[in-house]
Formats: C-alpha cells, sequence, structure tokens
C-alpha cells in the first residue's frame, strides 16, 4: 500500500451500536478516505451499486455464514468485485463471556 492511498469502507454490521463504535474507529485511521454503513445485505449490496466505487467491506459474523457467502459471491460480480477486501468482524472479547 503506497503512503498516500485511502480507501472507502463498507461496514455490514446488524447492531446499531457496533457498527457506530467501528464506523468511529475507522474514521479516527488515515487509511479510510469515506465509511459507509449498512445494517443488512440488502442496504449494503445498495451501496456496492453506487456510483463511486468500494474498496473495503467489513462484515459482522451475525449475518451467518451462509448469508455472508451469498454476499460476497454476489459482491464479486460487481465490476469492481474482484477488486474489493473482505474482513469478517468477529465478537469481541467482552461479547462473548
Amino acid at each position: 500500500m503506497a503512503q498516500n492511498d485511502r480507501y472507502d469502507l463498507l461496514l455490514a454490521v446488524e447492531d446499531s451500536a457496533r457498527r457506530g463504535t467501528l464506523k468511529q474507529a475507522a474514521l479516527s485511521l488515515t487509511a479510510f478516505r469515506k465509511v459507509l454503513t449498512a445494517p443488512d445485505f440488502d442496504e449494503a449490496y445498495s451501496k456496492l451499486c453506487s456510483a463511486e466505487p468500494v474498496d473495503v467491506v467489513f462484515i459482522g459474523f451475525e449475518f451467518g455464514w451462509e448469508a455472508i457467502s451469498k454476499f460476497i459471491s454476489k459482491a464479486k460480480e460487481r465490476p469492481n468485485g474482484d477488486e474489493m477486501v473482505f474482513v469478517l468482524v468477529m465478537k469481541s472479547s467482552e461479547e462473548n463471556s
């Protein structure tokens, strides 16, 4: 990654509190230029279809493996889909207890 590269991020996380926390954390990093959020895969896919491409997609674990797999497959069909990075956001240690 070149030092001046900045990426557009989409957070597909169901829980609004977790989504907000992740958005604030991402915005504090210089690596991300823009952070979009979505509470479900329908809205997330709609945002992927917008005019501006998304580079990185954070996906909440709560959607389940089957839904996550289907979403990623569908997203990869988009014109820039092969260039996107998908990151699974797991539970924190506090959420596991």
